[in-house]
C-alpha cells in the first residue's frame, strides 16, 4: 500500500493511472481493510477488560496489519474513487467504506484517541495520514463522501488537538528511523 500511497500522493497523479492499475491498487487496499488478522495492535491494556480484538478497538480502522495501514488504505480508495468515479470497483469501495466511517465507528475511534493511554497512539503518522484521509474527502463535490467528511471530523478534531499539545513540546527532531 505504500508505493500506492507514494505514487499517487507525489509525481503521478491517481486521475493519470491507467484504468486496469488504478482497480488493482483499489483491490488490493479492498482485500485488507476488513482483514482483521494478523494485526499489530498498539494500544496499552490498562488492565484485564482492556484485552480486545481489533475490530472492537478500532471498528473503522482495524484491516491492513495495523492502524496507520488501515488510515492510508482508506485513504487510497477515497482518492481512487474521487479521481477515478468510474472504477469497476466503484460500489463495493462506496459500500465498505460507507460501513466503516459510521458515526459510531467513528465516534468509538475518537473515544479512544481520547483515552489517557492513548495519548501517543498513532503518533504522529498515523495522525498524518488521517489528517490526508480527510483533506483528500475535504476537496470531494460528492454527496457520499461530503458525508464521510463530516462523519470523521470528531476524529479529526481530535487528533488536531493532539498535535496542538504535541508539536509544542519538541525541542529537535526525532529521526528514530521508524514510523514515530
Amino acid at each position: 500500500l505504500l508505493v500506492a500511497g507514494i505514487l499517487l500522493a507525489t509525481g503521478l497523479g491517481a486521475s493519470e493511472l491507467e484504468a486496469g492499475t488504478a482497480d488493482r491498487f483499489a483491490r488490493l487496499a479492498l482485500s485488507c481493510i476488513d482483514r482483521e488478522y494478523p494485526n499489530k495492535p498498539e494500544q496499552v491494556l490498562d488492565g484485564p477488560s482492556d484485552v480486545k480484538a481489533p475490530r472492537q478497538f478500532h471498528p473503522a480502522f482495524y484491516g491492513c496489519y495495523d492502524w496507520h495501514s488501515s488510515v492510508h488504505g482508506h485513504w487510497m480508495l477515497a482518492r481512487l474513487l474521487r479521481t477515478n468515479p468510474a472504477l469497476p470497483s466503484a460500489d463495493e469501495i462506496r459500500a465498505r467504506m460507507d460501513a466503516h466511517f459510521s458515526n459510531e465507528a467513528i465516534e468509538a475511534e475518537t473515544r479512544y484517541l481520547e483515552g489517557s493511554s492513548a495519548r501517543t497512539f498513532e503518533r504522529p503518522y498515523g495522525w498524518a495520514w488521517t489528517l490526508r484521509l480527510v483533506a483528500d474527502l475535504e476537496g470531494s463535490e460528492d454527496p457520499q463522501e461530503r458525508a464521510w467528511r463530516s462523519r470523521l471530523k470528531p476524529l479529526e478534531n481530535a487528533i488536531v488537538g493532539r498535535f496542538q499539545d504535541y508539536l509544542p513540546k519538541l525541542t529537535r527532531p526525532v529521526r528514530a528511523g521508524v514510523h514515530p
